[in-house]
């Protein structure tokens, strides 16, 4: 399908960007099986990077992309309901990360992660996958879609009810979203997305049930991480009052945080993490021991921390949740800084350096095009695209 045209915002920057990031999206396609990470090394289909950025790609009306990635993800899904965090395609070698992957003749799909010496199961995709569904649901109202989706969901769902219920998700470290850092416990980014699945999954299958078992996992995410100014990282042995800045934006975003809540949010963001272009990953900096072994020894233990590489997922997440508040202007001020950034460089990379520059070091270079990135910077695009034409109104 071809994306839909839109009207605003008009900088010529900023609908440059917008071409870049439908480019990327182009350049990420494998016809049949998905959408890849990237254009270089992510040559694998990662559940979590394709369904982040489907949002941005159905709302720009790419929906036989989003519909055909879905299918991929729940095809390979397990017997028990498990849904593969990735269905790798290629096998890891210094090779593949310098842009020369081979290639295996059949997709495997993974399910427990080498990060944590493949002990726990990476937990989202099902999550993910449920959200993703809603979203396509939601734009195009196709009830073929809703009902060809819901035997794979309900066996999802099973697995969850099976291992979690109404409580909220325990994993082991290097899961969630940030898998360079060493959480491990609840881990506030999971049951985010285990809120609002459980509700999208209600409204999916009209079983209020569902929906009640919602209500049940929020008062209990709030009782776990809500600390008064944001949302805790991760609870251990004990709360860990890190700032997550993806997964505070993101409850925000998916409608889990409370008004007052993100009110808070969103002002702890400006004051400890606006960066030039984009927000910090976190606040304060992450412990150097819980970095892993291999990130010190290829010189990036800065993956995801304070003051490391910059992302522009932080800041696309900021303006999201700006717009969401209604704060349009500062929404699109923000979205028109990321905007220059992928242009200066001509495409939508994963990560940077502190002086703007892509990264590029002697082990590791930025991966580009970087998918997550650009599905989200077309739903940031899309979403101001609304407002204002909705003011126009």
């Amino acid at each position: 399908a071809m994306p839909k045209e839109t009207l605003v915002p008009k900088e010529e920057t900023v609908e440059a960007a917008r071409r870049i990031a439908l480019r990327a999206v182009s350049a990420c396609r494998i016809p049949g099986l998905g959408l890849k990470a990237g254009g270089h090394h992510f040559v694998d289909i990662w559940a979590r990077d394709e369904l982040l950025a489907l949002p941005g790609i159905v709302a720009s009306g790419q929906t036989l992309i989003a519909r055909e990635a879905i299918y991929a993800l729940l095809y390979y899904q397990r017997a028990d309901g498990l849904i593969p965090f990735r269905i790798q395609r290629s096998p890891l070698s210094y090779a593949k990360y310098k842009g020369r992957p081979t290639y295996f003749d059949i997709p495997r799909p993974n399910f427990r992660s080498r990060m944590n010496w493949g002990i726990g199961y990476v937990l989202d995709s099902g999550l993910l996958a449920t959200i993703a569904s809603m979203d396509l649901f939601r734009e195009t109202g196709s009830e073929i879609f809703r009902k060809s989706v819901d035997e794979p969901l309900s066996r999802s769902f099973s697995w969850y009810g099976t291992h979690f219920g109404d409580r909220l998700i325990t994993e082991w470290p290097y899961s969630e979203y940030a898998d360079a850092t060493a959480k491990f416990g609840r881990v506030l980014y999971t049951n985010v997305l285990y809120a609002r699945a459980l509700s999208d999954y209600s409204y999916l299958t009209n079983n209020v049930n569902y929906l009640q078992q919602a209500d049940r996992v929020k008062e209990k995410l709030n009782q776990t991480f809500w600390n008064g100014a944001f949302f805790s990282d991760w609870y251990d042995y004990k709360r860990q009052d890190y700032f997550a800045t993806h997964a505070n934006l993101l409850a925000v975003v998916l409608g889990v945080a409370r008004p007052d809540q993100a009110e808070k949010i969103l002002a702890f963001a400006k004051e400890h993490c606006l960066a030039e272009f984009t927000l910090e990953t976190n606040y304060p900096a992450y412990p150097l021991s819980r970095r892993p072994i291999h990130h010190h020894f290829f010189g990036m233990p800065d993956y995801h921390n304070y003051k490391g590489m910059l992302w522009l997922e932080p800041g696309l997440l900021y303006s999201l949740t700006l717009a969401k508040l209604g704060r349009t202007v500062e929404a699109e001020q923000t979205l028109t800084k990321v905007a220059k950034k992928i242009v200066e460089y001509g495409a939508v990379c994963e990560v940077y350096e502190q002086s703007g520059k892509p990264v590029k070091r002697s082990f590791y270079e930025t991966e580009r095009p970087f998918l997550r990135s650009a599905g989200l910077f077309l739903q940031a695009y899309c979403s101001l695209n609304h407002l204002a034409k909705s003011n126009q109104i």
